[in-house]
């Protein structure tokens, strides 16, 4: 199978032993140096994302933050993705309960 370099299946981005590892399936990635623009006209018309409510921005394999689709779809393409970027988005740890996960700030 063929991998979109900008719509990941699965890929595992490990950063070391001691940070976990982020799991991607079939979302949005950007990276820090992306457009607005860019990035939308990539979502438009390419491979079917398991979501698209926020967009991963990464940067040298490794996530810096995250992107909500409204704010993508209503800013200036020329503008930045990193701009528009939750740098501190939550985090939740493989396993942890869904109810504490849904709780948390």
């Amino acid at each position: 199978m063929r991998l979109d370099p900008d719509v990941y299946d699965i890929v595992d981005l490990s950063f070391s032993d001691q940070r976990p590892r982020l799991r991607l399936d079939s979302v949005p990635i950007a990276d820090v140096g992306d457009s607005v623009g860019k990035v939308r006209d990539r979502l438009v018309g390419g491979d079917r994302l398991a979501s698209a409510t926020q967009i991963a921005v990464v940067h040298d394999g490794r996530l810096r933050g995250l992107d909500p689709i409204e704010d993508l779809l209503s800013a200036a393409r020329d503008l930045p993705v990193i701009s528009l970027m939750d740098s501190d988005p939550p985090v939740i740890a493989p396993g942890m309960d869904q109810e504490a996960a849904a709780r948390r700030p």
